[in-house]
Order: structure tokens, then C-alpha cells, then sequence
């Protein structure tokens, strides 16, 4: 959790080395006022935002976390401003994010998305993790927490 966030986490969030490696070597991330929308705040700020509150609001990502379609494969993606990331969720309330796309890059462009998907279902395989992939719904494996 990055130190500035004092809230506790309370469900798991798996980063894949490889998504690690591409955030910390993708400058384009740390450019501000990349967008009028951004609130000068660069796409790296609205990740680690995204990530934090995904870990540690009761109901987080609203609207922000989708299936790819088509759903039959169990793959996640979270749209943060500028971004998305793909994964899935091997368990209730946690996420596995493997790979990510500018939003710009990844919007209406189905070859994008595919290719995302792709190096999901790929990892999964590599890991031999592809069992652990659930497929409900997002209010049956997001739902807000308990107490």
C-alpha cells in the first residue's frame, strides 16, 4: 500500500512481475496533465489510487471493474483514468492483474482487448493458475464486505 494511504487493506490484490516491470518503465505513465480530465494528476497517480481503493473500500470500483467480453473466459478489467488493467479474479473479493493498455490504445479496438485477454489467459496457463479463475458476476464476486 503506498504510505500516503492510511487505510488498512482488506482484500488481495496480486500484481504480476510483468505489469510491475511495465509500469516502472513505461514513461508515459508519469507525464501529468496528460488529460484536461486528469486533475493534473498523472495515469501512475490514478492507478495507485485505483489499486488502494480496490484493496481497501468496502465496495470499490463501482462501475469501474468489468468482464471482458465475451465473459465465458473470466476476464477482469479495472478502468482507472487513462488505463485499463486485465486480470481475474481467482477467489471472492481479490483480483489477479497481470497486464494493462492506455484506455486510448485499448477503447472500441477489439485487437487490443483480444491481446490483452490473451496474455491473461496465457499467464494463468503458464502458472497453471487457469483453475483458479472464477466466473460469476461482479455482485456475486465484489460484493461489499461484510461487516
Amino acid at each position: 500500500m503506498p504510505e500516503h494511504d492510511g487505510r488498512p487493506p482488506i482484500r488481495p490484490l496480486y500484481l504480476a512481475e510483468a505489469l510491475i516491470a511495465w509500469v516502472n518503465e513505461t514513461d508515459e505513465l508519469y507525464v501529468e496533465n496528460w488529460s484536461k480530465k486528469s486533475g493534473g494528476r498523472s495515469r501512475f497517480e490514478h492507478l495507485d489510487q485505483t489499486l488502494a481503493d480496490f484493496r481497501c473500500d468496502d465496495h470499490p470500483l463501482v462501475g469501474e471493474l468489468n468482464r471482458v467480453r465475451p465473459t465465458k473466459k473470466g476476464i477482469w478489467k479495472m478502468h482507472c483514468p487513462g488505463l485499463r488493467v486485465y486480470g481475474w479474479a481467482p477467489d471472492l473479493h481479490s483480483f489477479v492483474a497481470v497486464t494493462a493498455a492506455f484506455s486510448e490504445d485499448a477503447h472500441g479496438r477489439d485487437s487490443v482487448t483480444d491481446k490483452m485477454v490473451k496474455e491473461v489467459l496465457d499467464f494463468a496457463r503458464k502458472y497453471e493458475l487457469n483453475n483458479t479463475i472464477q466466473y460469476g458476476a461482479r455482485n456475486e464476486l465484489f460484493r461489499k464486505k461484510d461487516g
